[in-house]
């Protein structure tokens, strides 16, 4: 599993900075909304290594997730990532957009995100089975 885990991280890591890049992904979307500068940055190490960690924690529960429930299939694969990554993403992201009053587009971000995490992690850890 030790394999499978270090491909995922990899793999989510490669996507997290894609989604979230200026140049490629929302990354200009998501300073706008969340009012984040390019020059308020003096923290960028440490919360790029939490953001690292906890992308550890999400791709470790999700192999543990993969490997107790016996996902070994494509299809099962897909219905575990639409449950995971939508069911709960979209539940728990929207209940605090709808506390906090925040942009329609920036919960899309944030749930795209997680949703390409969730799927990235199932398929690699499905795919290795």
């Amino acid at each position: 599993m030790l394999a499978q885990t270090f491909i995922a991280f990899i793999l989510t890591a490669l996507f997290g900075f894609m989604w979230y890049s200026a140049n490629i992904g929302f990354g200009k979307q998501w300073m706008h909304y969340t009012g984040v500068k390019p020059e308020s940055t003096e923290n960028t190490a440490k919360v790029m290594a939490l953001g690292m960690m906890l992308n550890l924690l999400t791709v470790l529960s999700i192999g543990f997730l993969v490997k107790w429930l016996d996902i070994i299939s494509l299809p099962a694969a897909l219905t575990f990532t639409g449950v995971a990554g939508l069911g709960l993403a979209v539940g728990v992201t929207a209940t605090n957009f709808c506390w906090e009053q925040r942009p329609f587009n920036l919960f899309l971000i944030y749930v795209g995100h997680t949703f390409g995490v969730v799927l990235i992690s199932t398929l690699v850890y499905t795919y290795f089975n």
